[in-house]
């Protein structure tokens, strides 16, 4: 084998720098995969509110409201309240 100026030889020298590059892609990866999976999945979350249901409506169509829009369509069986503005 042929020495370099450092007492190596070349095969010690190109194994080093292949475990090296591994290396750095193992640990790219280990970055770049795990977000990629959490954009895929998609969280269903869900939350308890100590207000009845009449009392949501009532605020959510007094919102619309404060905000400049008058409830133009409003039916409380199916939750619906639709405003009309800017």
């Amino acid at each position: 084998m042929h020495r370099n100026e450092y007492g190596q030889s070349r095969s010690t020298a190109s194994v080093a720098v292949g475990i090296l590059a591994v290396m750095l892609v193992v640990l790219m990866a280990s970055f770049v995969l795990p977000t990629a999976q959490a954009k895929d999945k998609t969280e269903e979350t869900t939350q308890v509110y100590q207000h009845t249901y009449d009392e949501v409506f009532q605020a959510a169509q007094a919102a619309l409201e404060r905000m400049g829009c008058p409830a133009a369509v409003v039916d409380k069986e199916k939750g619906i309240i639709q405003g009309k503005g800017k």
